[in-house]
């Protein structure tokens, strides 16, 4: 399949079926709805309530989350296999691939955070940026900034977000790789065997597949930017993002994955 072949599909999936398209989409709303609860109660001045629905909020806000990334599981997955319909919403399924994903995340995440904290520590970064976020959560930026941006510590607060942003675009290369894996096998070690993984991208090839993700990120924050511009819209716009426009990213990235996936396994057969 040609790239525009590939992203003129993917586009046109998450219309195919608009009830599921909208089940998910009214997960998000929800979501989006109790997490607007606490702050009505502070307007209010129930302090002790407040806190009690920021807990709740988070808790739930946490499962949705978890149960929309196993729902994107199930889309590369049936996009792997050939299903031209889009799966519908398992909620125990969902939770649990979630869950998986999460686990898979981490692993691949998990040694560049360390690499990142050691580099810190080492250059002295560590110290300057926790002295520069106390600072500023005590005494405003104005005393923040002066007190620590001086020209000899500049290098040393530069330096750590450059090694932890191209750490985590290498991280995330494999690891969308590995979320693939994952949905095709179903098995967790599929999606942590780095060489296997390593592999798949090779079969695709590095340059045809940094360019697919690249127009794939390009595309999602152009979908993104539609769906602020109508957040804009008083109360209709609020909802139109998140009944529509997010579940569409969603499915959209779903089915993007999986095609770029199946380029490995075609390559191998």
């Amino acid at each position: 399949m040609k790239t525009i072949e590939l992203f003129k599909d993917s586009l046109s999936y998450p219309s195919k079926d608009v009830d599921k398209l909208l089940t998910l989409g009214v997960l998000f709303f929800f979501d989006a709805i109790i997490s607007l609860l606490p702050s009505l109660t502070t307007a209010l001045g129930y302090g002790l309530l407040t806190q009690i629905l920021y807990f709740i909020s988070n808790i739930i806000g946490i499962f949705i989350v978890l149960i929309a990334v196993g729902y994107l599981i199930s889309i590369i997955k049936g996009t792997i296999d050939g299903n031209v319909d889009i799966p519908s919403i398992r909620i125990i399924k969902n939770l649990s691939d979630g869950i998986k994903v999460f686990i898979i995340s981490i692993a691949y995440y998990l040694i560049p955070a360390i690499v990142v904290l050691i580099v810190a520590y080492l250059i002295g970064a560590y110290s300057i940026i926790s002295q520069i976020f106390a600072s500023f959560f005590y005494f405003g930026i104005e005393a923040s900034i002066p007190s620590y941006f001086m020209v000899e510590n500049i290098p040393n607060i530069v330096i750590i977000p450059i090694i932890a942003t191209i750490l985590l675009i290498i991280s995330t290369l494999f690891l969308v790789i590995a979320i693939a894996r994952f949905a095709d096998s179903g098995n967790i070690k599929d999606g942590l065997n780095f060489k296997l993984v390593f592999s798949d991208i090779v079969k695709i090839s590095w340059g045809k597949y940094i360019l697919l993700l690249l127009i794939l990120f390009f595309i999602l924050l152009f979908i993104l930017f539609v769906g602020f511009i109508i957040s804009i819209i008083p109360f209709l716009g609020m909802i139109i993002l998140f009944l529509v426009i997010l579940p569409f990213m969603t499915i959209f990235y779903g089915r993007s994955i999986g095609l770029i996936y199946k380029k490995s396994k075609i390559r191998n057969t």
